[in-house]
C-alpha cells in the first residue's frame, strides 16, 4: 500500500497519478485495521452532504472468527525443594493459584520499591 501512495502521489513523477484516485483509496483503506480504525470512523468523501463519485465509504471485512486457545493447564507447586521429579509436581487449586500469583506480584513490587530507594 505505502508503494501505490508514495508512487501515486508523487508530484515529481514523470505520471503523476499514474495509478487514478481509486488506487491511493483502496491501499489507504487496506491500513485501517493496521491504524486501529474502521471504514464507518472514516466514513465517506463529502461536502454539503452530496458524495463525490467513487468516495463512498468502504465496507469493515468481518470480524475474523475466534480463535479456540489452548487449555492452559494449572499451576503446580512443589512438595520438595527439588521440583525436577515429576512426581512431586501437584497441580493447585485456583484459589492456590491466585493467591501464589498475588504473594508473586507482592514480592515483585516489593523489590522494585526497593530498587528505586
Amino acid at each position: 500500500p505505502a508503494t501505490t501512495i508514495r508512487d501515486t502521489l508523487d508530484v515529481e513523477a514523470a505520471e503523476p497519478m499514474k495509478d487514478g484516485v481509486a488506487a491511493v483509496k483502496t491501499a489507504v483503506e487496506s491500513v485501517y485495521a493496521c491504524l486501529g480504525i474502521t471504514c464507518a470512523d472514516v466514513g465517506e468523501f463529502q461536502a454539503s452532504g452530496i458524495v463525490y463519485s467513487g468516495m463512498d465509504a468502504c465496507a469493515d471485512p468481518p470480524a475474523p472468527a475466534p480463535t479456540p486457545s489452548p487449555q492452559t493447564p494449572r499451576p503446580t507447586f512443589c512438595e520438595f525443594s527439588n521440583c525436577a521429579d515429576s512426581n512431586s509436581a501437584v497441580p493447585m487449586s485456583d484459589a492456590a493459584a491466585r493467591r501464589a500469583g498475588e504473594v508473586a506480584g507482592a514480592a515483585l513490587a516489593g523489590a522494585a520499591l526497593a530498587f528505586i530507594a
